[in-house]
């Protein structure tokens, strides 16, 4: 029987393309024993993004601080990936799932990546579509099912606008969600999040008192017309109150949050069990609130009527943009 050159260019041209597909993922994977097995994760996954009506969920590796060290408690996205290097981000949809990461990885990721259920997405090479591209391909855009899950606290509001643009303009939309991999990874699995104690950095180190520091923020707030300044970043929360910890793999940093306000008083939200006696004494004009509580007060500060506006950074996590009325964002 005789094939026509046409048909015979169409099927070099599919060939072509799965060619290029397949060397930026791993279409065909080789299963390795370094290879976790996250079936039964994906499984327990999915089965919230269906009781929440999701078409996907996005997992990141950083912690509510956008570090890129994070505790081994908040490696979600290692653990749901079997992927254990400091970078990437995965997807899962209702019968997909994709990691990307970039080249420093890509052979890390073949070793550990659960290739039964994961395409490895070498972020940057050609022929791999980026992230929010190849989501925009997945979602639903039917209501209510066209909404990507997202636990905003762990991705900075710059990602969530670019890529909420492009799911827009399929119908589809980013969702604010409690974190769903908290709901199915649980000790004695997971291990637990670490609070040694907080301690000061000398005056002799530093150069220049936490007040002073503080006093300049507050200078900065009056030119800027605003009202409060909110530190989200934990090497600059640990440089303003001049203290040190080790809850951060690598960083002499601990977890927390601050506020400055243009009077100078300060609010700082912590575990305060963390803190040694020369922190505690040395914390004695700030306001401390638990930790856990940050996002629950910022809303409420924000929402005060004698607070016209907040300065932030762009760097922050959506969570906190969420809690602050537009017209008061700096």
């Amino acid at each position: 029987m005789l094939i026509s050159s046409t048909v015979i260019g169409f099927i070099l041209f599919i060939n072509n393309v799965r060619f290029v597909v397949c060397q930026g993922t791993n279409f065909n994977c080789a299963v390795k024993p370094t290879q976790a097995d996250t079936t039964d994760r994906l499984q327990r996954l999915r089965a919230h993004l269906k009781s929440n009506n999701l078409s996907a969920y996005v997992i990141f590796s950083e912690d509510e601080h956008q570090s890129e060290y994070v505790q081994l408690y908040d490696e979600r996205r290692a653990w749901i990936t079997g992927f254990l290097g400091s970078a990437g981000t995965a997807v899962v949809t209702l019968d997909s799932a994709a990691l990307w990461t970039d080249g420093r990885y890509w052979t890390q990721a073949e070793d550990e990546l659960d290739c039964r259920n994961w395409y490895l997405m070498r972020q940057g090479r050609e022929g791999v579509p980026s992230l929010s591209n190849w989501l925009s391909s997945q979602v639903n855009s039917t209501p209510p099912y066209n909404h990507v899950g997202v636990a905003a606290q762990f991705v900075s509001s710059d990602w969530w606008q670019a890529v909420n643009n492009i799911l827009n303009g399929k119908n589809a939309s980013l969702v604010e969600v409690r974190e769903l991999i908290d709901l199915i990874w649980s000790s004695p699995e997971r291990p637990l999040a670490v609070a040694n104690p907080i301690n000061i950095h000398e005056f002799k180190y530093t150069g220049i008192s936490w007040e002073d520091k503080v006093k300049a923020i507050a200078e900065r707030l009056k030119v800027k017309h605003a009202n409060a300044y909110v530190v989200t970043a934990l090497d600059e929360v640990a440089w303003l109150f001049s203290l040190r910890g080790s809850d951060i793999p690598y960083n002499p940093f601990f977890k927390a949050y601050a506020i400055v306000n243009a009077d100078q008083t300060t609010q700082l939200w912590l575990n305060r069990s963390q803190l040694t006696s020369a922190a505690s004494n040395q914390l004695s004009k700030v306001n401390i609130h638990p930790y856990g509580s940050f996002l629950s007060d910022l809303n409420q500060l924000a929402n005060q009527n004698d607070i016209s506006q907040i300065w932030i950074s762009s760097s922050a996590s959506q969570a906190i943009f969420n809690r602050i009325p537009k017209e008061k964002l700096l």
